[in-house]
């Protein structure tokens, strides 16, 4: 074989090796035989042709080289060894629209309720009569106190103390509108105008 046989082998083998780098984890080994096998063919050529065939070469290498790299970024998400390791879904694949899809336990943030047991960190709560397993934020609670969820990490909701300190129950009745209610057409008149006072009525 003469030297720019070999050297174009060389430059077919490293974009090879380059290509087998996306899918073999070799922690930038089979990287680095790529580019000796690469640099050696653009050395063949320098050596045993003058320095224009050498510099011909090493364009031709690097458009190659460049031109594989390009489309491999674009090709290789979409095929099936990538989907798997970027863990994409196949085309068609439906996607849930909400989180809680997912898991459930994303509706409780921002929920309220109260700690069943003595929470250091973890523990036990209730919301709306169920109970969970939870842990809070890093501060003890004790059993009966308020709790917000704050978030769902992993498998644990994690919660806080209630920034209001009021129970569930009585943060919903604190809602109610305090405004007097006003009185009904029957009622309007006051109560003396209505029942007369059988100390009005004159003697005898």
């Amino acid at each position: 074989m003469t030297p720019l046989l070999w050297a174009i082998v060389l430059l077919l083998l490293g974009i090879l090796i380059l290509a087998l780098e996306a899918f073999i984890p070799s922690a930038g080994i089979l990287g680095l035989l790529s580019a000796s096998a690469v640099i050696s063919s653009v050395f063949l050529v320098y050596y045993y042709y003058d320095l224009a065939s050498g510099t011909i070469f090493f364009a031709v290498a690097v458009g190659v080289i460049g031109f594989a790299l390009h489309s491999g970024i674009r090709w290789w998400p979409q095929s099936p060894m990538g989907r798997r390791i970027l863990n994409i879904p196949p085309p068609g694949a439906e996607l849930p629209a909400d989180p809680t899809e997912q898991d459930p336990r994303m509706a409780l943030v921002g929920r309220r309720g109260v700690a069943k047991s003595k929470m250091l960190p973890s523990g036990a709560i209730t919301i709306d009569g169920r109970t969970y397993d939870a842990v809070s934020d890093g501060q003890a609670i004790d059993v009966g106190e308020p709790i917000e969820v704050l978030m769902v990490r992993g498998n644990r909701i994690v919660v806080r103390k209630s920034r209001n300190g009021q129970h569930p129950a009585v943060a919903t009745a604190a809602t109610v509108d305090p405004r007097p209610i006003a009185p009904t057409q029957a009622g309007s008149k006051p109560l003396d105008a209505v029942v007369p006072d059988p100390f009005d009525e004159p003697l005898g």
